[in-house]
């Protein structure tokens, strides 16, 4: 526990921790006022694959590779690194686009359908046709996102994971991760990463402190305010990442990214908190027998999904950070 945390969210905490057991967590991480703690229910005390929040670690990538220059911005359009996408429409997409899911390029939800068993996943992206005029409509992309790892590769000389590591992870201490990658080499830039919680924790640290690292600037602090834009009314996707707001005031809560077996990180920038939740891969496989059969529908997938989720973990998250800033509320 935190010995200077206020009794009531000692409470809140230890609430937090004997669901996150209940639920079937592998690992749990909080850090506060950047102090960090970590709690493992299993065996499974190395990195876990983090399934869709790594494109929210991808939009951190990217915005390193932009402080460093190595891309002049994320207006760029794509076709500057890639040539082929010079002519037709396709000449109108930007990096922005496709990290906000609005490239237009032809996309199928299930990832099990056409990304995951693609031999080049950004030959697949760049050789999509649009189902929309680019910047105009907002669909979630998984075959857009994995043409971030050849923009990176291609603006830095640098594949995915290694930029990364010499330039992101390793500046913070996270050595222990792993990045799946394709036939061709490429990182899934969509959903390959494997990390541990406490790392993850450190990533959701660096959000709060706006892109600072012990006193080195690794993210400009330019790009945390591209990250809060909101595109309109009630919208919580930016950039790769998701926001979570007070329904009543419309205030900023948390910055969260989300995982499909339950991976959660939320970072609270009142309250200087950060909580990281991971399951493993050998625990979705005890919850699921089917885990290695892909399912046939998106229902399917959702049904499935739900085995690994922890519904009250934002409830209870958020109500750890209202006893940290004093304002307790009652626990579910």
């Amino acid at each position: 526990m935190f010995t200077t945390m206020p009794e009531p969210a000692q409470r809140r905490l230890t609430l937090l921790l004997d669901a996150a057991r209940e639920h079937h967590t592998d690992q749990l991480a909080v850090v506060w006022r950047g102090e960090a703690r970590e709690w493992c229910f299993s065996d499974a005390d190395g990195p876990l694959h983090v399934q869709s929040v790594t494109k929210s670690v991808v939009n951190l990538i990217v915005g390193r590779l932009v402080t460093l220059g190595h891309l002049g911005s994320i207006d760029e359009p794509v076709h500057r690194l890639y040539p082929e996408w010079r002519q037709g429409r396709k000449r109108l997409i930007t990096v922005r686009m496709l990290l906000e899911h609005t490239s237009g390029l032809q996309n199928v939800a299930m990832a099990t359908e056409e990304v995951n068993p693609s031999p080049d996943v950004v030959q697949l992206a760049l050789c999509a046709e649009l189902d929309a005029e680019p910047g105009t409509v907002w669909a979630y992309n998984n075959k857009a996102v994995n043409l971030l790892a050849g923009i990176v590769e291609r603006a830095s000389g640098r594949k995915l994971d290694a930029f990364a590591r010499d330039e992101l992870f390793g500046p913070m201490g996270i050595e222990g991760f792993a990045w799946e990658r394709d036939q061709a080499g490429n990182p899934r830039a969509s959903g390959g990463l494997l990390m541990r919680a406490a790392d993850l924790a450190k990533l959701g640290q660096l959000v709060l402190q706006r892109g600072e690292w012990r006193g080195r600037r690794l993210v400009a602090e330019a790009w945390f305010a591209e990250m809060e834009r909101r595109a309109g009314e009630g919208d919580e996707s930016t950039l790769l990442w998701l926001q979570l707001f007070d329904d009543t005031t419309g205030e900023r809560l948390a910055y969260r990214a989300e995982g499909d077996m339950g991976g959660y990180l939320l970072a609270f920038p009142l309250r200087q908190l950060v909580v990281v939740r991971l399951v493993g891969e050998a625990t979705a496989r005890r919850l699921d027998p089917l885990w290695d059969t892909p399912p046939t529908t998106y229902r399917a997938f959702l049904e499935r999904r739900a085995a690994f989720l922890f519904p009250c973990f934002y409830t209870l998250a958020s109500e750890l950070a209202a006893a940290i800033g004093g304002r307790v509320t009652t626990a579910p």
